[in-house]
């Protein structure tokens, strides 16, 4: 593997770099990395070579990439960009034409600025070298790649993996390689990739990715190849590479997205997890509001058990009960008590007898009637 250094993916000028272009990467041929595509950019000028570099496919028909790799003043003696066009075969250098797919559109990212007479390549800085690329249409039966935004501070010494199309140790480019690299280093919106032993990225390979496989044991696309950093006296200073980190770009790349393909972030990663904020369990949870078993249950309130009951009220068990006010029978059976009785609304209720017989039983049976008859007999006996 390989990636051409500063605007480089071509023939680069700064002067650590040299010309040797011996390398690299000691990686392996890459058949399964579809997303990974090889782009050259034809530009008006004298001369001008197209510039060879990589891109990953991020969304049905964007690709992300190295600014230096499609900007005319990263280029010697070049001028507009004449096209931009892009293919994903495993020798990108010689896909037939049908394999090749126009660029409808580009954007440079709005900090990126290169100034040829200042190559800041000598000290292992290029700020915001990061473009995006619009197919003319998503290519046939290729799915996008997850690009992160999970930030990498703390991830130092993760293993990680390194795919483009740059030189490689037969000094050959424009063949898509992979390598198994670790992540050494982590800045504010640049990673440091490599092994230290040389196997790395190189002229070519810019614009090209490094992806990480996360917990949830899906690889997403962590860095975009920009710069060597080698030891110069390792295959022309190949090897170990910076790359640019994508959460940090992720607001140029959301804007372009949602602009040019119609696509909001939804992502569920960490920004945009709803899993908490809009977990229904609790807040929605109408176990107890609406829950109609208490508020609504008319088992004590209308029961009608004690309140209603009649039964002590309207019982006329006791206040109509005939059974001892009309039994006279005893006394009854005596002639005097016979006349006594229909003398008047007094012998009625017995009161008469009570006045008139000289009988002692006569006596205490108007004590008993009058004991036990009292609310009937007594406004009547006066």
């Amino acid at each position: 593997m390989s990636i051409a250094m500063g605007m480089a993916c071509g023939e680069p000028i700064d002067h650590q770099l040299g010309h040797s272009h011996r390398s690299i990467l000691y990686g392996e041929v890459s058949t399964e990395d579809r997303e990974v595509f090889y782009i050259s950019t034809d530009f008006t000028g004298f001369a001008v070579m197209p510039t060879p570099c990589s891109a990953t496919l991020i969304s049905p028909r964007t690709l992300v990439t190295a600014a230096h790799c499609i900007d005319p003043d990263a280029s010697l003696l070049a001028g507009d960009i004449e096209r931009i066009r892009a293919n994903n075969a495993v020798v990108g250098r010689s896909a037939p034409s049908s394999e090749w797919i126009e660029a409808v559109d580009h954007r440079l990212h709005p900090d990126w600025e290169f100034d040829v007479m200042n190559v800041p390549f000598s000290d292992g800085k290029m700020d915001h070298d990061m473009a995006l690329i619009l197919l003319a249409h998503p290519p046939e039966g290729v799915t996008p790649k997850p690009f992160s935004r999970v930030a990498l501070e703390g991830r130092e010494g993760e293993d990680l993996r390194a795919v483009g199309y740059g030189l490689t140790e037969a000094d050959e480019t424009g063949e898509r390689r992979t390598v198994d690299l670790y992540l050494q280093e982590v800045l504010e919106d640049v990673i440091f990739v490599g092994d230290g032993e040389g196997s790395g990225i190189c002229h070519g390979d810019s614009g090209g990715p490094s992806f990480m496989t996360f917990e949830d044991g899906i690889e997403r696309l962590v860095g975009v190849h920009s710069y060597k950093r080698g030891d110069p006296e390792w295959h022309d200073g190949c090897g170990d590479g910076a790359d640019f980190r994508i959460d940090a770009y992720l607001d140029f790349i959301d804007e372009w997205l949602e602009e040019k393909e119609g696509i909001v972030n939804d992502d569920p990663g960490e920004p945009d997890d709803p899993g908490e904020p809009d977990d229904p369990g609790e807040p929605d949870d109408p176990s107890e509001p609406d829950d109609p078993s208490e508020p609504d249950d008319p088992g004590e309130p209308d029961d009608p058990g004690e309140p209603d009951d009649p039964v002590e009220p309207d019982d006329p068990g006791e206040p109509d009960d005939p059974g001892e006010p009309d039994d006279p029978t005893s006394p009854g059976d005596d002639d005097e008590g016979d006349q006594d009785a229909g003398s008047g609304p007094d012998e009625s209720c017995g009161c008469s007898q009570a006045r008139g017989g000289g009988a002692l039983w006569y006596a205490w049976l108007a004590l008993v009637l009058l004991i036990g008859r009292v609310r009937r007999c007594y406004p009547s006996c006066g």
